[in-house]
């Protein structure tokens, strides 16, 4: 277990005049997280060789477009932009467990723009990040949502057994942004606060095996929102319960989740 020292930066990047309005909007923000990791001294009886403090600064550069052409259509896409001043060892062994985010794309940038592939690693890095590249059609049936997006479930604090597509690590600083995915995406309303949602989430080549779909609906009955999910992904099947109410002043979360491994699998041995 590491210990962690983190200091962050925030600036939001507000547009100039002229670029924002109802039909086209740019935004966005700067972040600065200065991260030192300091391995805590054995606990065993033989003396063990003590791992020297590293650390590491990242800076996250995003930009948000937004354009609605009408009252149906409209067009969003966001791009990170992240150098990295660090010791070499974290570009090739992770302290801090990540997501993967082409767990759930078809196809994506090379994350890594300096240094190449090929290229010895220093000290230095630069990454990048095509997180949105959305298009949503508005019916007064449904919202259709086709492209990268952010999709996450659970209302339950600190752990949400139902968000397992792009989920957040516990040691995740930066929480703001959820890792887009692709994805078809249907969400249908149903009363006054009731949602029919059901998609289709496209894994690296469009293969069912790396993909996932879902099936959720949500409503709310004696003052209690209840969701329950159908998700089948990489070849397993999620069934997901999650209810939320205020009991007096206090609020109350109940969320589970049991999984069917194999479930889609042809060639499991029963």
């Amino acid at each position: 277990m590491k210990n962690i020292l983190v200091f962050a930066l925030f600036w939001v990047i507000l547009p100039p005049p002229g670029f924002a309005s109802d039909t086209f909007r740019v935004s966005g923000y700067y972040k600065n997280f200065f991260t030192v990791f300091d391995s805590p001294e054995s606990k065993k009886l033989e003396p063990m060789p003590s791992e020297p403090v590293i650390g590491a600064v990242s800076n996250r550069l995003r930009l948000n477009l937004f354009y609605k052409p009408g009252n149906r259509l409209s067009f969003h896409a966001a791009y990170n932009f992240s150098p990295r001043v660090q010791d070499a060892s974290l570009f090739e062994n992770q302290l801090v467990i990540a997501i993967d985010p082409s767990g759930y794309r078809v196809a994506d940038l090379d994350s890594r723009v300096y240094p190449d592939e090929n290229a010895p690693v220093g000290s230095f890095g630069i990454f990048q990040n095509l997180d949105r590249a959305l298009v949503t059609l508005s019916t007064g049936f449904a919202d259709i949502s086709i492209g990268r997006q952010a999709i996450a479930w659970g209302s339950a604090r600190m752990l949400n057994p139902t968000d397992i597509i792009a989920p957040f690590t516990f040691e995740e600083l930066d929480t703001e942004e959820r890792i887009g995915v692709d994805a078809i995406r249907v969400q249908i309303p149903v009363g006054v606060m009731g949602e029919f949602d059901t998609g289709y989430i496209l894994g690296e080549d469009v293969e069912f095996g790396k993909s996932a779909f879902f099936l959720r609906s949500r409503l709310n009955a004696a003052e209690t929102d209840i969701s329950i999910l159908l998700l089948g992904f990489r070849e397993n099947l999620l069934t997901g319960l999650d209810i939320a109410r205020a009991i007096g002043g206090a609020g109350l979360w109940f969320e589970g989740a049991y999984v069917f491994t194999g479930a889609f699998d042809d060639d499991k041995t029963q």
